[in-house]
């Protein structure tokens, strides 16, 4: 298995001629055998969108679960103060992912 990535990784690269400032003769080039990646702006967001959408849920689920122990706490007021400011934060965080979301969608959209 791990022949088969090697060999696929073997099989991305590709020699680009890079020309070596450093040499005797300026116009030489050599191969640098790094992989060529083509990342274009809607790749990149949407990879973010996945990983800013999962926090999202992440925070909605931490939500439910805060608000479950403040039904399950009863009367007591520490109980309470621990799960209603485990709800703000989850919030503020929610809040922030949903910001980071509309930043990248505004910059990579003007990019």
């Amino acid at each position: 298995m791990i022949t088969y990535y090697i060999h696929h990784f073997a099989a991305l690269t590709q020699c680009s001629g890079v020309t070596n400032p450093d040499a005797q003769n300026p116009n030489s080039q050599f191969c640098t055998d790094l992989p060529r990646a083509s990342a274009s702006s809607a790749n990149v967001q949407h990879i973010l969108q996945i990983f800013i959408g999962t926090l999202a849920v992440i925070a909605v689920l931490i939500i439910m679960i805060a608000a479950l122990n403040i039904v399950a706490s009863g009367s007591d007021p520490q109980k309470v103060a621990k799960a209603r400011s485990t709800i703000i934060y989850a919030l503020i965080g929610l809040v922030v992912a949903v910001s980071a979301e509309a930043i990248v969608t505004f910059v990579l959209g003007n990019v």
